[in-house]
């Protein structure tokens, strides 16, 4: 599987992971705004929600692309649109 960042790192699982734990960490939650899933690709729309002691740790949004290849996953790619 391989993980490309919203700055453009890649990796594999340990990235992904390491991020969110990090983000988890420093307070942030996730939280599901919209979902759009088909056999080969898998779109997760989120709000970010930085604590109040640091509202600008993470941008307000992220969207996860998610390729898999016979039902498991790639690529997943991170994106933060502007608001």
């Amino acid at each position: 599987m391989q993980i490309v960042g919203r700055q453009g790192q890649q990796g594999g699982r340990d990235l992904v992971l390491g991020g969110m734990e990090s983000d988890l960490t420093a307070g942030v939650r996730q939280r599901l705004r919209h979902t759009v899933a088909g056999r080969d690709l898998t779109i997760w729309e989120m709000d970010l929600l930085s604590p109040a002691d640091n509202p600008t740790h993470c941008p307000p949004s992220a969207v996860w692309l998610v390729a898999m290849d016979q039902g498991r996953v790639q690529n997943i790619r991170l994106y933060h649109p502007q608001v």
